[in-house]
This record gives C-alpha cells, sequence and structure tokens, in this order.
C-alpha cells in the first residue's frame, strides 16, 4: 500500500510506522495509529467504490478470501443498497 518515491520497491514498515507516528503527532492525534488501520481502511473504501474482493485480497497478499472478508469493515448500508440493486426479488419490486 506504500510505494517508495525513488524505486518504486516498498517503504520498510519500520519508515512507514515512524512517518505517520511523527504526523498524527503533529496533527495532534491521540488515538494510536499504524500502518494496519491505513490497511483496513484503503481495503473498505475500495470495496465500497465497487473494487472486486479478489482484487482487493491480491493487494492485501491474502492467501484466502475469509482473511479479506473478516480484514475489511463493510458498512451495513452499503451492503443493503447492494442487495436491493442486484437481488432478483428487489429488481421485481420496481416493475
Amino acid at each position: 500500500l506504500f510505494v517508495g518515491n525513488r524505486d518504486g520497491r516498498a517503504l520498510k514498515d519500520v519508515y512507514v510506522r515512524v512517518l505517520i507516528k511523527e504526523h498524527a503527532r503533529r496533527a495532534g492525534i491521540k488515538k494510536k495509529i499504524s500502518p494496519h488501520v491505513f490497511r483496513h481502511t484503503c481495503a473498505t473504501h475500495m470495496l465500497e467504490g465497487g473494487a472486486d474482493i479478489s482484487q482487493v485480497q491480491r493487494l492485501l497478499g491474502h492467501v484466502l478470501i475469509n482473511t479479506t472478508q473478516i480484514y475489511t469493515r463493510v458498512a451495513q448500508p452499503d451492503v443493503k443498497k447492494t442487495h436491493s440493486k442486484t437481488h432478483p426479488r428487489e429488481k421485481d419490486k420496481d416493475a
């Protein structure tokens, strides 16, 4: 999720942690923030934006799709909205 700006290689974990901690301190954020929070947030926003879960799975490096499903926090209203848009029984209500 974090790519170095010089040669395209991933940034070192410790460097990302230091950057996040420093920027959180400067912003006055007292809550503990870590790269893990960004993984959750990124995955959730991608799924809410319509990304395929298998693509998110590959991005996060998960072997099992179940891990990706647990890892993300898709908002319940979005699930209901998707259901009403895609389920055949819901489509019949519009007719």
